[in-house]
This record gives C-alpha cells, sequence and structure tokens, in this order.
C-alpha cells in the first residue's frame, strides 16, 4: 500500500520536504512513524517524540484530516491512499 505524509513547519524544516509518499506492507499509524524516524533520523525523533519514545504532545497527527486523537492514535490502521499529516502544535497568545 501507499501512504502519503505532509509536513510543516519545523518538522517539514528537518525532512527538507514537504511531503513524502511510503510504500509499505499493512501497518499503523504507528508503524508509518518508525519508517520516518529512520528516515530522518535524530533531528526528527527529538521533534517527534518525547523521552519516552511516545508522540511528543506538542506534535499533532492526522489521519485523512481526522486527530489520530479521535480514533485509536498511534495504533490507528494505516490503509492504501491514506494521507497523513504531520506538524508541530502552534500555541500563541
Amino acid at each position: 500500500m501507499m501512504v502519503t505524509v505532509k509536513f510543516y513547519a519545523t518538522i517539514k524544516n528537518v525532512t527538507r520536504t514537504p511531503e513524502v509518499s511510503i510504500e509499505m506492507e499493512r501497518g499503523t499509524i504507528g508503524d508509518v512513524l518508525s519508517i520516518l524516524a529512520d528516515r530522518y533520523g535524530k533531528d526528527f525523533r527529538e521533534i517527534v517524540f518525547n523521552k519516552n519514545g511516545q508522540l511528543s504532545r506538542n506534535t499533532k497527527m492526522l489521519l485523512n484530516g481526522t486527530y489520530i486523537d479521535y480514533i485509536d492514535g498511534l495504533d490507528s490502521s494505516a490503509s492504501d491512499g491514506d494521507t497523513i499529516y504531520l506538524f508541530p502544535a502552534i500555541g500563541g497568545g
């Protein structure tokens, strides 16, 4: 299957591309993140994951426009043709 991952803001700065397509067998959003972490290395991991290796609360992910927090989190199934959006949380005042 093929999934597209779109990157924004500081995450896009690390990947040096606005999006990638990943071909993989069946898997989850967590599996996609593992592939990306292997591909983009330490800087990517430091932005996306916390010290415990979980998705940082400062990183937001959408699967086809829905926050993964509202489905099965990193255990959400990835399907052929899915689009994953990965971006840092934005705050301000």
